[in-house]
């Protein structure tokens, strides 16, 4: 009996020991699958959640970038005076037609063979000739490839200059009043505006007023997360036509920060009607009328300064300031053709590089026959 008791038990060892080693098998391989297909149901939550975050973060930049723009004084005068039947004095467009001349260019460029896409940074021929124009202006050679870019008008020139230079918590610096179109672009761009009120200041002795800036303010709204100052002369609306004093003190405050850029937007530059005084006194320019000055049909090789604007000084001409200069330009107003939507950036290659880059993603090229009638 004993020995029977005996070889029961060890049949149930025995017994015992092979289901203890098949339930651990099949532990073993179902572990095995769980951990197979785990990291794939991980992968995929964190994809679910990073996708339900980036959407959310889309959605919240939507809705920031909604309170922050809000329609162009251009569109609320537009929709205004359609509805009023008013004249509509919101839009600075010229109300007469073109120069025949530049007619008669416009109608040479689109009886010629300039109808297909040209070169993304600027139709060759114009690009060479601003750069052309800009190298007598700054007095220094300008590279038609790498410091001249053409864009959608100057308005275009802007905001791929503002995409180029900042990035998101940077500040820029307005001066009031200022063109409607930089708070919106300074935004866009991830920037974030600071204003510097300008004065009316009274003229005495008979010297007319004139619109000023309180250098010390603006002193004062720097730090370091300033990147740029948006310069405008002359300016619009106000008119202003900066002096050399002006700008020489601007440009030292620039030296100051070595992280400060400027946007210099100079699209009136051939508008400086007056007897140039102190601007023309610190530039070597002869004494001529506003439309002798301008004109560039004296481009006969005698004198240095031939075809500058009157009165005007470029900010990037200033001792140190090009490779701080971004300067933009059209000849929408020049010419009175705004519509054609032509305009440039000029500056050193290190930020036209990028400027260059982003072009293509924005437009492929400015029209090309309008391109090329700026340069018949």
């Amino acid at each position: 009996l004993f020995c029977q008791m005996q070889l029961h038990f060890i049949r149930l060892v025995l017994t015992w020991t092979l289901i203890s080693c098949w339930a651990t098998d099949a532990l073993a391989f179902l572990s095995a699958l769980v951990r197979q297909a785990a990291p794939h149901r991980t992968r995929r939550r964190s994809v679910v959640r990073a996708a339900s975050k980036a959407h959310g973060e889309h959605k919240s930049l939507k809705e920031r970038e909604g309170l922050k723009l809000k329609p162009t004084v251009w569109t609320e005068f537009q929709g205004l005076a359609r509805e009023t039947q008013a004249v509509n004095l919101g839009q600075g467009f010229p109300n007469w037609q073109p120069p025949s001349f530049v007619l008669a260019a416009a109608h040479g460029a689109l009886t010629g063979p300039h109808h297909q896409y040209t070169r993304t940074a600027g139709h060759p021929p114009l690009v060479e000739l601003l750069a052309e124009k800009y190298s007598r202006h700054f007095d220094r050679d300008i590279d038609a490839d790498t410091e001249v870019a053409v864009t959608i008008g100057a308005s275009q020139a802007l905001y791929v200059a503002m995409q180029s230079l900042l990035s998101a918590g940077d500040e820029v610096i307005l001066m009031e009043p200022f063109f409607n179109l930089y708070d919106g672009q300074v935004r866009l761009a991830g920037g974030v505006p600071r204003y510097v009120p300008m004065d009316w200041r009274e003229g005495s002795g008979g010297q007319r007023g004139s619109w000023r800036v309180d250098f010390d303010v603006l002193r004062q709204q720097i730090n370091p997360l300033t990147r740029l100052i948006i310069l405008n002369t002359p300016q619009n609306p106000s008119g202003k036509v900066w002096e050399r004093s002006e700008l020489e003190e601007l440009a030292s405050i620039v030296r100051e920060h070595p992280n400060l850029m400027v946007i210099s937007d100079e699209v009136y530059k051939f508008m400086v009607f007056d007897e140039p005084s102190q601007t023309a006194a610190a530039s070597p320019l002869p004494a001529a009328s506003a439309g002798e000055a301008d004109s560039d049909s004296s481009d006969d090789g005698e004198g240095e300064y031939r075809g500058k604007p009157a009165g005007h000084i470029h900010f990037a001409s200033l001792p140190d300031m090009w490779e701080r200069t971004l300067t933009v330009s059209s000849a929408g107003k020049t010419f009175s053709i705004t519509g054609w939507q032509v305009g440039w950036l000029v500056g050193p290659a290190q930020w036209l590089t990028r400027v260059q880059l982003r072009l293509p993603f924005m437009q492929f090229c400015a029209p090309t026959p309008l391109q090329q009638a700026l340069c018949n």
